[in-house]
This record gives C-alpha cells, sequence and structure tokens, in this order.
C-alpha cells in the first residue's frame, strides 16, 4: 500500500521471497509462512523501516515483526499468523529498551484490523504489561490519546477495551496528551 515503485516488480519478482516487512507490506501470508516455516528468516528477527532488505540483530535495533503486521499490513492475517506461532511472545518486548511492547503498538496503530489486533493480543497468554511505560514515560492508554488522527470512534472503541483489560488511569502514563 505504500510503495510508490510497482516497476521493482518487473526488474526483480523474487524480492519479496527474501524480505518479510515486504511480504507483510503486500499481505502475502503465505510466503511469510513459507519464510518462517522454512527457517529463512527467525521470529525474533528485526527489520528497520529505512533498510528492509537486511536482516538485523536486536543490538542494532529494528522492529519485529509482529510490529510490521499491525502497522503495515493490509489486513489482519500476518498479524494473526504470527500470534499464533508458539514462541512468538519472545518478540513482544523489544530488546532495544525502548520500551514498547505488542499492546503499545495495538493502541498506537490506526490500520482498520487494529482492534481485532488489540484484542487478540490481550488474550494472548504471554501478554506484555498493559501498563508498561515506554522510555518517555507514555502507556498504552497515553500512546492511543495522544494519536489525534486516528478516528474518533477507534480510539473510543480501543479506550474501552484497553479499560476493561485493567489500563491504568491515565495519570499512571502522565498528562501530557490528556
Amino acid at each position: 500500500p505504500t510503495w510508490i515503485l510497482e516497476f521493482i516488480f518487473v526488474r526483480d519478482a523474487n524480492f519479496i521471497f527474501s524480505n518479510p516487512p515486504d511480504a507483510i507490506e503486500f499481505g502475502l501470508g503465505p510466503v511469510l509462512r513459507h519464510m518462517i516455516g522454512n527457517e529463512i528468516v527467525g521470529v525474533g528477527d528485526r527489520y528497520t523501516a529505512n533498510r528492509r532488505d537486511q536482516i538485523m540483530e536486536t543490538s542494532n535495533g529494528g522492529a519485529p515483526l509482529p510490529c510490521h503486521a499491525i502497522f503495515r499490513s493490509p489486513d489482519i492475517s500476518c498479524f494473526r499468523y504470527l500470534m499464533s506461532l508458539p514462541d512468538i511472545h519472545c518478540v513482544f518486548r523489544p530488546a532495544t529498551g525502548s520500551g514498547n511492547n505488542l499492546i503499545h503498538w495495538c493502541a498506537f496503530s490506526s490500520v482498520s484490523f487494529s482492534l481485532d489486533a488489540l484484542e487478540m493480543a490481550l488474550q494472548h497468554p504471554q501478554i506484555p504489561g498493559i501498563n508498561d511505560v515506554i522510555k518517555v514515560g507514555y502507556t498504552p492508554l497515553c500512546l492511543l490519546c495522544m494519536r489525534r488522527e486516528m478516528p474518533i470512534d477507534m480510539r473510543l472503541k480501543k479506550l474501552e477495551i484497553l479499560l476493561a483489560y485493567g489500563a491504568a488511569d491515565p495519570p499512571v502514563g502522565g498528562r501530557a496528551f490528556l
């Protein structure tokens, strides 16, 4: 959806099979399953937004595949597949020290399926803390409140979901955007 260089398929139709974030962006769940199932890429591999052609070590930053799926996929299929993997919980919290976790990503995302993704994430048996604070001091609830360009009906539904699952009162994460 965000690609402007459509001619890339003419030049190299196989690039998509070596790049999980691109497969996610195009909604190619079977390609992603093939890469992970055949151990071409690992669940814990991280990718940066500007250098998606290289697998990044966790010490070098980059985002795990569920983060790419929640922000860049055209539908929920890739996210649903990743959440079904038995060892996916190892990437719920980034190793970079930023503090953002799966709940933060789902709360902040404004893609159409992020409501379902948020509920799916909150129901996972090894969910990260719903009130975890990122490096700058915001909880998922605060991130949701600061996301002004998100449609108001989506924001309200996510607010209801977070509160229903035990999100703390807003002052826990600071009052800056509330």
